[in-house]
């Protein structure tokens, strides 16, 4: 992932949680000392299990509500950043920026990652295709950005603002090719 770099810079333990946190958490380990992912579903947390063989990753079945409990568990204090990738609209983002807070160390910060224009909402016909096959699916049109579109954006970085922390927005542009199998694991996952 083109951003992990300057996102752990000052990491030493990193903590990641929503639906992308097995490969957030991958793409982690290797610069930090040791990562912490947290995933609701127990599936995602088995596949990520077979999938990794980092020896400094560790797997907990919970959610953004849980991190009083994980603050309990470690103690304040103990990570350098709490990630969030393409998951923090399916959070109530207010109140997990503060539960993050007790868990940072000094210098730590949280980081919002998120992958841009959802697939069935770019200006392609196949997305045009997919976008209607969806709707017809589940009988309503489409039209959520799953937190990716300006305003939404904004009200992120005034969360965050509010909460204590400095916000500092990067932006990486790339183009990735994906498989079929790509596509629909990220549509099936937001």
């Amino acid at each position: 992932m083109p951003w992990s770099g300057s996102l752990v810079s000052c990491a030493t333990t990193s903590f990641s949680t929503s639906a992308a946190a097995p490969a957030t958490s991958r793409v982690l380990a290797p610069r930090v000392g040791a990562v912490l992912g947290m995933d609701p579903e127990p599936d995602m947390l088995a596949e990520a299990r077979r999938a990794t063989a980092e020896p400094n990753i560790g797997w907990v079945l919970g959610a953004d509500t849980d991190l009083g409990a994980l603050t309990k568990a470690l103690g304040p204090g103990r990570l350098g950043a709490v990630t969030v990738a393409q998951a923090l609209h399916w959070m109530d983002h207010e109140r997990l920026f503060a539960a993050a807070r007790p868990l940072l160390r000094a210098g730590g910060g949280v980081a919002v990652v998120t992958n841009g224009e959802p697939l069935w909402l770019q200006d392609t016909p196949w997305s045009a295709a997919l976008r209607q096959l969806m709707a017809d699916h589940v009988g309503v049109p489409l039209h959520r950005t799953c937190g990716t579109d300006a305003s939404s954006q904004e009200r992120y970085r005034e969360a965050l603002s509010a909460a204590g922390y400095a916000v500092d927005l990067r932006v990486v542009d790339y183009s990735a090719t994906l498989t079929v199998e790509e596509i629909v694991g990220g549509v099936f996952r937001r």
